[in-house]
């Protein structure tokens, strides 16, 4: 075969599995976490976890909740033009988002949240 030859097929493989790779990612399901699970190791992971909203604080273009489940609880900062659901004191929710640090503590910014 010629080098340009191999060259287009080589690369047309290459982004094809790329497509492929990506959209098989996009259908896996995170598995739910346990609150008391979550640790400074997993800082920039992608995590789901359920559990009781306890508190709720709003600030503008964000709200602060407290989600405790039967191990623990954490922060989830909701930024509100990503997630158009209205939350209250005692609802259970299933929130998927990423684990970061923020001022010592750790704390969940939310992706996607389900009543």
């Amino acid at each position: 075969m010629e080098e340009r030859t191999l060259f287009k097929v080589a690369a047309t493989i290459s982004i094809l599995g790329l497509f492929i790779i990506y959209n098989i990612s996009e259908k896996i399901d995170l598995s739910d976490s346990n609150i008391s699970m979550i640790n400074k190791t997993l800082i920039g992971a992608k995590i789901k976890i359920k559990g009781t909203v306890i508190y709720k604080n709003d600030f503008g273009k964000i709200s602060l909740l407290n989600v405790t489940d039967d191990t623990s609880s954490i922060q989830v900062v909701v930024y509100k033009n990503s997630n158009n659901i209205n939350l209250n004191k005692g609802d259970i929710i299933e929130v998927t988002g990423t684990v970061d640090d923020y001022n010592g503590k750790l704390e969940i910014k939310s992706e996607n949240i389900k009543k």
